[in-house]
């Protein structure tokens, strides 16, 4: 993951309560200050923060997937691969 405008940074460890994730601990990947990793490792996102004093209230709607399997046509019909509970 990127942190927008700065560091490729990787997730060390994940802190959970009771079944919730209260943490998530990483670093930064030396070396990637406007750059991609040299491993050849590209980030598959970027986080880009805001502050909370900038913030501005949202809403979001979390959907699940329409189809149980990354190819919808996999076995010849995407009907049979729709999946019987997103949840929405």
């Amino acid at each position: 993951m990127r942190l927008r405008h700065a560091y490729v940074i990787e997730l060390e460890d994940v802190v959970e309560e009771g079944g919730e994730v209260k943490l998530l601990k990483a670093r930064i990947v030396p070396g990637t200050l406007g750059a991609n990793p040299e491993d050849g490792i590209r980030p598959k996102g970027v986080i880009h923060w805001v502050s909370a004093r900038h913030a501005l209230p949202v809403e979001f709607r979390l959907y699940g997937r329409l189809f149980r399997t990354p190819d919808p046509e996999e076995g010849g019909d995407f009907l049979q691969n729709l999946n019987p509970e997103p949840f929405w």
